[in-house]
């Protein structure tokens, strides 16, 4: 009983291997999902400007190209200026100058 410990042992630790060293085929490797063909987008990305651990930016992209830009200039959470593109292009923007939550200022560009 004592020879036999060692045996089962090494059968269970040489699992798969044992199977091959008999002559039976080893199994096909398994599939692998193929790379999607598009390269994959965000449909927004937030970033802390400040390095205090919540966001202050917003990039906000339409088929891959920013459409709007979103910052919290003075860091209360609220967003105080917003930017929008067309093809890349900056085309207009707003601003909240005096932090109460309605937009100020507006700009064409």
């Amino acid at each position: 009983m004592v020879r036999t410990i060692p045996i089962i042992v090494l059968l269970l630790c040489a699992g798969p291997a044992a199977a091959h060293a008999e002559g039976a085929e080893p199994a096909p490797a398994p599939e692998t999902a193929a790379a999607p063909s598009v390269p994959l987008t965000p449909k927004s990305v937030a970033t802390d400007q400040n390095k205090d651990g919540k966001p202050d930016q917003w990039e906000h992209y339409e088929n891959g190209v920013i459409a709007r830009l979103e910052t919290d200039t003075n860091y209360d959470g609220k967003v105080d200026e917003v930017a929008y593109f067309e093809e890349k292009r900056l085309v207009r923007g707003e601003k909240d100058i005096d932090h109460d939550g309605k937009m100020d200022q507006w700009f064409t560009y």
